[in-house]
């Protein structure tokens, strides 16, 4: 690389930082800090895959400046692989489901590689401190567990749990077999949304960035929506022969397809709002009242999975097409 490149992106992984503390203190709009690596995803794009690690390491140098250099470098790590494999994606013009493979898988490899360094350099892993966290709120805090367990107690719930202790330990218990499902749908949701503004600031910079299918389009290929179906049937029948650790990936399995074809069906309903001519911001109402009223409550999270299960049986959206230039 030229030594132009290079100070480009030095320059931008530094500017990148700065951007994300000072959006950090704003209140709503800090939630933007989830897609701060964009300017460096663009440069590696542009540029190529050296030019945005370059940025993320100039950006991991200076978080070490400003508060020690192990937090560095695990701000280093934790962005690694989705930087590189975007750039790369996007710079050698691979297709949407590629990108979304490089950038959610590359999320995933960054927070298993920082949850590892983070063992190495703490003596324990994040997972240790944060029970133990747990376990500290509940002990100290203000909020009286035990009575609130009594009230339990009298709906006819936790009759085995005697104490806030086991209260907490029960919570923790929950929250493990959660992890490897969180884990993946997380890394999923920031893959795409790195994806889509990346994508989006390449083409404001009037670059080429891809072909990305406009939200009322998306749906699975149909060889990968079947296997996601075949592997949730898989894990189903292996958790009813046996537990343990069958059950942990049976949930995990579960969560994500469930994820999955619940935000096809949010982009099925877009499409019909779309294709009634339903003005944008009320089909946004719409979907966020169905998601909350319909999806949450009255169908307990199963009416939009079901939905996008349906369209992607049935193609929902090609045949209502095929119907509307037929008449």
């Amino acid at each position: 690389m030229s030594l132009k490149t290079v100070a480009v992106s030095v320059l931008v992984g530094a500017a990148g930082v700065l951007i994300m503390l000072g959006v950090s203190l704003v209140p709503v709009l800090n939630l933007a800090v989830l897609l701060w690596p964009v300017p460096l995803i663009v440069t590696g794009a542009r540029r190529g895959v050296w030019a945005g690690v370059i940025s993320l390491a100039a950006a991991g140098i200076l978080v070490g400046i400003l508060t020690g250099i192990h937090v560095g470098i695990l701000f280093f790590t934790l962005h690694l692989f989705l930087v590189a494999g975007l750039s790369a994606g996007l710079h050698k013009k691979m297709d949407f489901f590629e990108n979304i493979l490089l950038s959610s898988g590359g999320v995933l490899l960054s927070i298993l590689l920082t949850l590892k360094l983070y063992a190495l350099m703490a003596g324990h892993t994040f997972f240790d401190a944060l029970w133990r966290n747990v376990r500290n709120f509940a002990s100290g805090s203000v909020v009286d567990f035990d009575r609130m367990l009594n009230m339990y107690h009298q709906l006819g719930l936790f009759k085995g749990i005697e104490n806030s202790l086991q209260l907490t330990e029960l919570v923790i218990s929950q929250m493990q077999l959660l992890i490897p499902s969180a884990l993946l749908i997380f890394s999923l949701v920031i893959g795409v949304l790195n994806l889509v503004a990346a994508r989006q600031a390449l083409k404001r910079l009037r670059l080429e960035a891809g072909y990305v299918p406009a939200f009322g389009e998306w749906s699975l290929p149909r060889g990968m929506g079947q296997v996601f179906l075949l592997f949730l049937l898989v894990s189903y029948l292996g958790s009813m022969m046996s537990g343990g650790s069958m059950q942990v990936v049976f949930l995990t399995i579960s969560s994500l397809v469930s994820f999955i074809f619940t935000v096809q069906g949010i982009s099925v309903l877009w499409f019909f709002l779309g294709a009634g001519r339903v003005p944008v911001p009320l089909r946004m109402l719409i979907c966020i009242f169905i998601y909350i009223f319909v999806h949450m409550l009255l169908t307990l999270n199963m009416g939009l999975t079901f939905l996008g299960i349906l369209d992607q049986t049935l193609n929902l959206r090609k045949s209502y097409r095929n119907r509307f230039l037929s008449a």
